[in-house]
């Protein structure tokens, strides 16, 4: 087969199986999971960002077009399953930052602190 005609591999799956096939992860409403996956895609492998993935209540509303009191009640629920931990809290205000977050499915460095 020649370059021309050879099929374009797909990028990973954003969500490993192992993941999708616990009982935490079934037990989770459909908006933490929507919440999960915008999460996982401000992961870089490449910069090996985990526990320094941040995203803010009112940006997480807006990417998954929802309310932020449901983003609240969706972030507690997935630490609540261990998908997430919180690694720095958020501030609020005009020197505030958006807390951070560490994915558990994905291993880091273990140089960062754990508030849990």
């Amino acid at each position: 087969m020649n370059k021309k005609h050879r099929r374009r591999s797909l990028p990973p799956f954003p969500l490993l199986k192992t993941t999708l096939d616990t009982l935490a992860w079934k037990a989770t409403s459909h908006g933490a999971r929507s919440l999960y996956v915008a999460l996982k895609r401000f992961w870089n492998a490449k910069t090996e960002n985990n526990g320094r993935i941040y995203l803010s209540i009112r940006d997480a509303a807006a990417e998954i077009n929802s309310s932020q009191e449901e983003c609240v009640r969706w972030f507690r629920e997935l630490q609540h399953y261990g998908f997430i931990v919180k690694t720095t809290e958020g501030r609020r205000g005009n020197d505030g930052f958006a807390p951070h977050w560490r994915l558990t499915e994905i291993g880091c460095n273990g140089s960062l602190p754990h508030l849990g």
